[in-house]
């Protein structure tokens, strides 16, 4: 008992003390606080993030664009040091930085800024977003004047469409950028430059200029920064691949050899296990199947892999090939399922964190944007069916055949339950890629709005970007879930009324609660009534509160037997009464109705202490 006492009063002092240093720090100038923030944005400090938002919220009030943005900026510097699961916050607040350096003005920390946000969302594999940042950067830094700043914004271009395997293009910004920095005598950023541009060259089979690249890194790194050892033994590593493809594998085997000696010289051979990666390709290929299982195995041992890289998944296939050229199936067998589970973790983490992906060129004109958007909608939904039904046909055809496999060897059945809980992840994966595509609407009426003046257009299309993200949210709901063919509506709504708070910038007046236990419907039921709320969510946050009047909406869906559903949506606002006429088109109206419709149901609305709209519905019928 004294032993529990006296940890208890550890905690609680502990705790005292915690809390005394954030008061102490939080009654500091903001000045002083950001430096703070910037001394500790690599250390996992408990207050780092409540002291950042107690002094955005102080340099909001003070009206300081600048020192919110560089705040949001330490943020998302925060976030980013501590790993794969904070890449959504990261981006959220480095686009805030983004935001508020641009309305201070500052040219030169808002282009510093948009090659980080470019960064972070190369991270966050949106690689069009990256690239659409980035050569937004480049003209202010063409407006300034800066060829160094504008040198490193070419080499991330550069690297950013090496990604994409857009290779010419990553040749071009980085023969752009080289100069720059050889002007500077900046050895460092010559050798990464050169670099950078080995994969390139090797992927266009112009072997040749890749081991000119590779030698002139060398080269520079010998004689002007020895200590970057690491980008040594890289350039070595990347010379061997361009060996490996030639087919020079004895001299693959040679550099791999010294990559590996010269990063372990400097960090062991347990951490630089991943640079014998080119060494077992290269025994492998020269059939020396042995050694290089051992280095194989030697690297999966002692290399801490990552599962969101896809060389993990490479690394156990040749595993894979070494035991199958032994002939040792048990041990092919056990290697396929650790593979397999390595594949599905590292897609489930990618789709978690995964927020969006990439913008596409778009053209459209300005005139009848609502029912344009409604057709989008459509097309969608009749894709997804479609989708639907092959996916069924495809998983019926699988099941069939491992019916009939069934009396096969052990082997053979091994094999096929694989491959069945392969199609569990495609399945999956049409759900991703179905809210990737609406991801995408989503952004390009975003970027149309942003050249529209016409102030009822731009109105026309937020709603329209609102129902798009709408059924964006759904579709991750789904290939987030258990039930693939289901979707929890209260977290669904949550996530719905956050994003459509965020579009009218009202979630710091505006609180929505739900009154509701947890509920699954199919999609078919799913998809109208999130469209329902979605629109009745848009009119209590245009009619209701005006003047920038704070407020209140509850949102409440239930079943009332197995069949019908009774949803409410109230607001504390005006009341419907006395709300100004609508100036937008009234589409929005029309889609309740006819969804409401769709869905066998009755609409009624009551002003009582604000506006309540009230919805009796029936589940969809499966088809």
């Amino acid at each position: 008992m004294s032993k529990l006492f006296c940890v208890g009063l550890l905690s609680i002092w502990f705790s005292i003390m915690i809390h005394a240093q954030q008061d102490q720090i939080q009654k500091l100038p903001l000045d002083s606080i950001l430096v703070w923030l910037q001394e500790n944005v690599t250390k996992d400090s408990n207050d780092f993030q409540s002291i950042a938002l107690a002094s955005i919220d102080k340099a909001y009030a003070l009206k300081d664009d600048r020192l919110i943005a560089e705040f949001y900026a330490e943020l998302a510097s925060w976030y980013g040091y501590h790993g794969l699961f904070h890449q959504d916050s990261t981006v959220k607040y480095s686009e805030k930085s983004v935001e508020y350096f641009e309305k201070a003005k500052d040219t030169i920390l808002w282009a510093k800024a948009l090659r980080t946000l470019a960064i972070d969302y190369v991270n966050n594999a949106a690689l069009d977003k990256s690239n659409l940042v980035l050569f937004e950067a480049v003209a202010l830094y063409e407006k300034l004047g800066d060829p160094l700043g504008l040198a490193n914004v070419n080499r991330t271009i550069a690297i950013v469409a090496s990604f994409e395997e857009n290779y010419e293009v990553s040749i071009e910004y980085g023969k752009k950028a080289y100069p720059v920095f050889e002007a500077e005598k900046d050895y460092y950023k010559m050798a990464v430059t050169q670099l950078n541009l080995i994969q390139p060259y090797r992927e266009l089979n112009r072997f040749k200029e890749a081991h000119q690249a590779a030698k002139l890194c060398i080269d520079l790194v010998n004689q002007h920064v020895p200590e970057e050892i690491y980008v040594l033994g890289r350039a070595y590593a990347e010379k061997g691949h361009v060996s490996q493809v030639e087919g020079n594998y004895e001299q693959a085997l040679e550099e791999g050899q010294k990559a590996f000696d010269i990063c372990s010289s400097g960090a062991g051979k347990e951490r630089s296990a991943s640079y014998l990666q080119g060494v077992a390709d290269a025994q492998m290929a020269l059939g020396d199947i042995h050694q290089a299982l051992e280095n194989y195995l030697f690297i999966l041992k002692h290399e801490t892999i990552d599962e969101a890289n896809s060389k993990s998944t490479l690394l156990y296939n040749q595993v894979i090939a070494c035991y199958k050229k032994l002939e040792d199936y048990e041990a092919v067998a056990k290697y396929q399922q650790v593979s397999f589970n390595l594949e599905k973790n590292k897609l489930e983490d990618v789709i978690t964190n995964l927020e969006t992906e990439s913008f596409a060129k778009y053209e459209s004109g300005k005139k009848d944007q609502a029912i344009e958007a409604q057709q989008l909608e459509l097309r969608q939904k009749t894709r997804i069916q479609w989708l639907s039904i092959g996916i069924g046909i495809l998983l019926a055809l699988m099941l069939l055949g491992v019916f009939y496999n069934f009396r096969q060897t052990k082997k053979i059945s091994k094999a096929l339950k694989i491959k069945n809980d392969e199609n569990e992840l495609l399945l999956k994966e049409i759900h991703h890629r179905v809210k990737n595509n609406l991801e995408i609407v989503s952004g390009l009426l975003a970027l149309q709005s942003a050249q529209v003046s016409d102030p009822d257009i731009q109105r026309a299309m937020m709603a329209s970007q609102n129902r798009v993200q709408a059924m964006g949210i759904l579709h991750q709901k789904l290939y987030q879930g258990i039930n693939l063919g289901a979707v929890e509506m209260k977290d669904y709504f949550i996530n719905l009324g956050e994003g459509v708070l965020d579009s009218f910038d009202a979630d710091q007046r505006i609180k929505i609660e739900f009154a509701m236990d947890q509920l699954e419907l199919d999609i078919d039921t799913a998809v109208p009534i999130g469209l329902i709320v979605n629109e009745l969510l848009t009119n209590s946050l245009k009619y209701a509160f005006p003047e920038g009047q704070a407020g209140k909406i509850t949102i409440k869906l239930e079943e009332i037997d197995q069949d019908n559903l009774m949803l409410e949506i109230a607001d504390n606002g005006i009341g419907a009464d006395f709300v100004a006429p609508s100036k937008g088109t009234g589409f929005g109206s029309q889609l309740v109705d006819l969804l409401t419709k769709q869905l066998r149901g009755t609409i009624t609305q009551e002003v009582r202490n604000g506006t309540i709209v009230l919805l009796k519905l029936k589940k969809a019928k499966a088809a």
